[in-house]
């Protein structure tokens, strides 16, 4: 469940930016929607945060660890 909340919140984000764009495009950085659009940007960005945060705290999401190979177990014989 918490993973469809992240995608939704993550596509938004990219919904508002081509709003952004679109805003600036058609106002000539004259109006004040693209002010709006970087607002509700922002605002979803640190919901999402918040949410993973929450998510990785709780256990439902679980991070992986890609970066650092694992260590192979040395035998105690």
């Amino acid at each position: 469940m918490i993973n469809w909340i992240v995608f939704i919140l993550f596509a938004l984000t990219g919904v508002t930016l081509f709003l952004s764009v679109l805003f600036m495009m058609k106002d000539g950085g004259k109006g004040t929607r693209n002010v709006k659009a970087l607002t509700a940007r922002v605002t979803i960005c640190v919901v999402l945060f918040i949410i993973v945060l929450i998510g990785v705290g709780t256990g439902k999401i679980i991070p992986s660890n890609s970066l650092n190979p694992p260590v192979a177990k040395q035998s105690l014989e």
